[in-house]
């Protein structure tokens, strides 16, 4: 039985700079969480909870240090908003 997609695992539609970043045009917030904070441990950038961006990650999150709790925010900001990529199959009820 396949898992039960939630708003945070469904595939959902990148604005240019973040689709850039990912290699991809679409992929799931949580896919996107892991991407920027792997890249953010790997570069140095990581210290506790917050995260300072560098050239790269100032396009997507911008050029003021993040806590991991703001980074959502951020993704939302660079995720396209459609209807009908945002709603959750809920014909099974």
């Amino acid at each position: 039985m396949a898992k039960k997609q939630t708003a945070f695992s469904i595939p959902m539609q990148l604005k240019a700079d973040l689709a850039d970043f990912m290699g991809k045009s679409k992929a799931s917030r949580t896919e996107i969480r892991k991407k920027i904070w792997d890249y953010g441990k790997k570069h140095g950038l990581v210290e506790g909870r917050d995260l300072t961006p560098d050239d790269t990650l100032e396009p997507i999150i911008g050029p003021d240090t993040i806590t991991m709790f703001e980074l959502s925010s951020c993704i939302e900001s660079n995720i396209v908003k459609d209807r009908k990529s945002t709603r959750l199959n809920s014909s099974h009820t």
